[in-house]
This record gives structure tokens, C-alpha cells and sequence, in this order.
């Protein structure tokens, strides 16, 4: 249970650069027993990066005698709970202090999601839907109607992207149909004032609109910083620097409530923190490919063998898909004869997953395009030669190596003109529906495969019932566990997090006007409402300790208000990261994510 206690002691047709190699200190490992996935040492690496910090923050802070308080929201396959299972493994074998995790609720209306929680996660209350809760609500678990709790830690949320996706050709941002979650979740953050939390969604967000209106992110941090209390920051990153072989622009959104924690580095001086803790791909994205003989795979192969022969529809000439001519210029653009089966004929099988074609043709630097090999006998016409187009970019990208004999990989779901390819194997990002294919392999990644290059722990889920759609729609709408887990360890690393209840707020603000009445205007300290550091000298720590005694609490709990950074001096810790979410709006064009 994971609330139990943890024991102590773009159209991207450009390949990507090649990936650093690993680091000594964080090097690849093998599956852990009994997993057939390699193991991704993401938490080792980042734990060791912040151990001075996260045993600094745990000292002060009350998460080693009571429970880190975790509510989520639209978070699909829980991957923020996975992470910090992680992380509480990870810091009790570093400090020896034992973490638990109460897990208070999670909520989402999708059926999938909440299966998966059910079966894999069980916080102690689920919700149905963001938008109808307020105070109270119906829980699934409970099958009444009951209190939505509030006194969270950290409060992780990833409301919808339909509405910012660059692959969304009317997405309309904020004024679009699903764009009503982000207002809900930022009036359960404005009701119950979470101490800290994590928001994520895709990079779209970034993007100004199409006549040079401001960027979504731009409307979004005015929303989320005018909630009393709160330092917000964003972040835009990508999956393959946090030891993933996925490319997957993300933009992370961290806000912490200065009045109910204590931040001990400002959001700001964030940046250096998230660059420190990158790392590139531990492993290679063929390293999630199972073997064909898997029982999955093979399951997998029968099932895609049984609906062989498509649905019989043909059409006239009078009526043509519009992608026979789409794939028509595409593949003139890249040399190849226009001789593809459908691009040449007006009779060919409608577009769906089972039917096939008897053609046969050579693409791809040589390569034989036929059905019989691999999964290629599995796909339709249309997908047949948005993968040859696909093999022809590869073979130019290669100085003419056949694709299948390099490690690319191309996202062939969508139409030829917006077919996502990455090289050294490295992923193109995961999507509910992405079609992901391995060239040298003849095949694309399961839903099951799609789980484990997020991050999951495949081999130690519960996934009885659910169909192999279902898990590739989970992947493809969760967030990468080590990328989540980067910023809950810098939660964890960054935030003390104080006894609970009302004493803490009446000592910070006994301390806030002893310190201040002792310090002055000293630069080091903002005020209760508008900073979260206290003075350096020690001489302020007793102040605050006395003011603490007369609120009647603990010195413990005054250390962890009045404390300073460690010496560090915040106006020398100015961010100055590229990952910065705010300088990255644009107006580029749309491209996959």
C-alpha cells in the first residue's frame, strides 16, 4: 500500500542530435529480478544530486513524524504516486528517515484511469468529476458523498491538453471545451491552499496564437499568481534529458504557498536545480522492445492476424480520400515513384487497422515494402506508405543507410506530412494513439512497451482486464515518472513542510514580526506574505525560536520557519535556465509534441 510506512535506513522530420552517454554515477542497470524492462536509475541519480538539500529540508521539516499529505487530479495512470514511491525508497536508504505517503484522493472521469488507480494505487478517496466537486462530493470508493479533503502537501495535477495541442488544428486554448479543468483546478488550489503543487501539460502551451496573441502559459501564471500566497514558476523540459529515450516537450508549473511552507530557495534560483538533475537516456528506446516470443507480443500478433482483411469498402473515382493525393506529394517530395498502391489506383481498401494489400514495392534505400514482412502485413494502405515515406526520410537523414538498418524511429499514425522521426534510438513522443515504429524491428510498440518508456514499473502492475488500447491510452496521457519525480524531489529538496494544523501558521506569524522587528529591512528577509527566507545570523533563529515559545509551539517547528538557505545568497542564484517556461512563449509554428 502506498500509504504504508517506508522502512528506514517538427512537422519534425529532423532527427534528433545523438544523446550524451550516460554518466558513470548513474549508469544503466540491468532489469531488476523478475522485470523484463530495464531499470531506469532516475531516482539514484537525482537523490544523489540533491542529498545535501533533501537531508537539509527533511532536518527541519515534520515529514519524518507525520505523513506527506498527496492529492491528485486528472493524473491518469498516477505517475506522480509511482515517483514518489521512488523517492521515499530512495531518501530512507540516503538519510535513513522513513517517509510515508497518504495518498488522500485522486480523481478523473475517464473509466481507464480509474481502473488502473483502483487496481494499482487505491487512494482512500476517488472522485468522478473535477467539476462538479466542491465541498462535497461523491466517492467512488466509498459510494456516498463525503468531505473533498483539503490540508494537502502537494497537490499534482494534470488537467487536459486537447485544447493546446499542437496536433489539435483548432485548438482553441483557454476558451476551448476542456479548457474548464485548468479553471477547476485552480480554484481547488485558490479553496483549500495546497502547500505546494505541480501542474503539467504540453508545451503548446507555450505558443502565441495565431495572429500574435499572448501564449496560454502567459494567462495561465496570471491565473495561478493571483491566488493569494503563492510563488509560481514554470518550466519547459523534455523527457529524454531525464533519463528516458523519449522525446516529449513538457511544461511543469510548481507553486508553493509561502504562508503554510517554507521555501528554502526561491522558485526563481530553481533553474540551476533542474539542470543539475538532467541526465540523458540511461538506456536505448529498442531496450524496451520485448522479444516477439513475450506471451503479450505473441497475443498481440494472433490478434492482429485474426482481423486480417480489412472491411472490404472500396471506392469510386469520384470520391478519393483526400490522403491518396496527400501521399501522392509527399512521396514526389522525397523521390519516391508515384507507384504506392492507393496513390496511383482509386480502388484501394479504406484506411483501418487489419486490412491489407497485396502490393509490394521497394523503398527506403532498397529496402522491400511488403506485406509479408513484419507488422507491415497488419496496416493499412495508408499507413503501408506513410511508413515507406517515412524509410525514404530515414535512408537521407542516414547518407543513405537503410532505415532498417539504423535505430530510428517514426511516430506513422498521423499523415505523411506531420510523420515524427528520431534517431539513436530515441522515441518521438508518446500518444494515445501514436503508432510508434522501430525500423530494424519491423514492428511498432505495444501499449504495454509504451508504459515501461514512461517509466512504470510494467512488470509489478495490476493489469488484469485491460486491452492493450487501454494501456498505450494510458501511457500516452500520463506524465513520465522520472520527469514528475524531478519535481517532486525538488519539492522535497526545496520546501520544509511543517507540523500540521494551525499552530504553525500563528508561530510564523509570531516569528514574522519578531524577526522584523529585530532585522530590520534586511535583505534576506521578504516578509511573511512576500518571501520565504529568513535572516542568516543565528541571533535571528533565537528570535524566532522566543516568538515561537510565546505562539506555543516547538523550537523544531520555529527552526523550520526562521532557517536560512544554507548560507546561499538568493540574489546569486537568479535563473537563468533556457528551460524557463515563460521565455520559451512563442510564436513557432504547430508541430507534434
Amino acid at each position: 500500500s502506498v500509504g504504508a510506512s517506508v522502512a528506514s535506513k517538427e512537422p519534425p522530420a529532423c532527427a534528433a542530435a545523438a544523446p550524451e552517454a550516460a554518466a558513470p554515477e548513474a549508469a544503466a542497470e540491468p532489469a531488476t529480478p523478475g522485470s523484463r524492462f530495464p531499470q531506469v536509475p532516475w531516482c539514484a541519480g537525482m537523490c544523489r544530486v540533491l542529498a545535501d538539500d533533501l537531508a537539509a529540508a527533511l532536518r527541519r521539516g515534520a515529514l519524518g513524524s507525520r505523513s506527506l499529505r498527496l492529492g491528485t487530479d486528472c493524473s491518469g495512470a498516477e505517475a506522480p504516486v509511482w515517483a514518489l514511491r521512488e523517492l521515499v525508497l530512495e531518501v530512507a536508504r540516503a538519510t535513513g528517515t522513513s517517509i510515508s505517503i497518504d495518498h488522500v484522493f485522486s480523481c478523473d472521469v475517464a473509466p481507464t484511469p480509474r481502473r488502473f488507480a483502483m487496481q494499482n494505487t487505491l487512494p482512500k478517496a476517488f472522485f468522478c468529476d473535477l467539476l462538479a466537486r466542491e465541498s462535497i462530493s461523491h466517492c467512488l470508493l466509498a459510494g456516498r458523498p463525503r468531505l473533498v479533503p483539503g490540508d494537502l502537501d502537494i497537490y499534482v495535477a494534470g488537467f487536459p491538453c486537447k485544447d493546446f495541442s499542437a496536433l489539435n488544428k483548432l485548438r482553441s486554448g483557454l476558451a476551448g471545451p476542456h479548457a474548464s479543468i485548468f479553471h477547476g483546478v485552480a480554484e481547488y488550489i485558490r479553496r483549500h491552499q495546497p502547500r505546494a503543487f505541480i501542474l503539467e501539460n504540453v508545451h503548446g502551451l507555450a505558443r502565441k496564437g495565431e495572429f500574435g496573441e499572448e501564449a496560454d502559459i502567459q494567462k495561465i501564471m496570471r491565473v495561478l499568481r493571483e491566488i493569494p500566497d503563492y510563488q509560481v514558476r514554470g518550466w519547459l523540459v523534455n523527457t529524454r534529458n531525464f533519463y528516458l529515450p523519449q522525446h516529449r516537450r513538457r511544461i511543469y508549473i510548481v507553486g508553493v504557498n509561502i504562508r503554510k511552507a517554507q521555501l528554502r530557495r526561491p522558485l526563481d534560483a530553481w533553474g540551476r536545480a533542474v539542470r543539475s538533475i538532467e541526465h540523458p537516456p540511461a538506456h536505448r528506446a529498442h531496450d524496451f522492445l520485448l522479444d516477439d516470443t513475450e506471451p503479450e507480443i505473441a497475443a498481440y500478433r494472433e490478434r492482429l492476424e485474426s482481423r486480417q482483411g480489412g472491411d472490404g469498402r472500396r471506392y469510386s473515382s469520384a470520391k478519393q480520400p483526400r490522403w491518396i493525393e496527400a501521399n501522392r506529394r509527399a512521396r514526389a517530395s522525397v523521390g519516391l515513384p508515384d507507384d504506392g498502391g492507393a496513390a496511383g489506383a482509386a480502388d484501394e481498401v479504406a484506411d483501418g487497422e487489419g486490412s491489407r494489400s497485396s502490393d509490394s514495392q521497394r523503398g527506403g534505400g532498397g529496402i522491400e515494402f511488403s506485406r509479408g514482412r513484419g507488422w507491415l502485413a497488419f496496416v493499412s494502405q495508408r499507413s503501408f506508405e506513410v511508413t515507406e515515406i517515412a524509410a525514404e526520410r530515414v535512408r537521407r537523414m542516414s547518407d543513405g543507410k537503410a532505415a532498417e538498418e539504423t535505430e530510428a524511429i517514426a511516430e506513422v499514425s498521423q499523415s505523411a506530412a506531420f510523420t515524427a522521426i528520431q534517431q539513436n534510438s530515441v522515441t518521438p513522443c508518446i500518444t494515445p494513439q501514436a503508432r510508434l515504429w522501430f525500423f530494424s524491428r519491423w514492428r511498432w510498440l505495444t501499449g504495454l512497451e509504451k508504459l515501461a518508456l514512461q517509466g512504470f514499473p510494467v512488470d509489478s502492475l495490476n493489469l488484469d482486464g485491460f486491452a492493450d488500447n487501454e494501456l498505450g491510452e494510458l501511457a500516452g496521457n500520463a506524465m513520465s515518472v522520472p520527469v514528475v519525480g524531478a519535481f517532486l524531489a525538488l519539492v522535497l529538496a526545496f520546501v520544509v513542510f511543517p507540523p500540521l494544523g494551525v499552530e504553525f501558521e500563528r508561530a510564523q506569524g509570531a516569528m514574522a514580526e519578531a524577526v522584523a522587528a529585530s532585522s530590520g529591512r534586511s535583505k534576506f528577509y521578504r516578509g511573511a506574505a512576500g518571501g520565504a527566507r529568513g535572516p542568516p545570523a543565528r541571533r535571528s533563529a533565537r528570535i524566532a525560536g522566543r516568538a515561537a515559545a510565546a505562539a506555543g509551539v516547538s523550537s523544531s517547528a520555529s527552526a523550520l520557519a526562521a532557517g536560512p538557505l544554507e548560507g546561499r545568497d538568493a540574489d546569486s542564484e537568479a535563473d537563468d535556465s533556457p528551460g524557463d517556461v515563460e521565455a520559451h512563449a512563442s510564436a513557432s509554428e504547430a508541430e507534434p509534441p
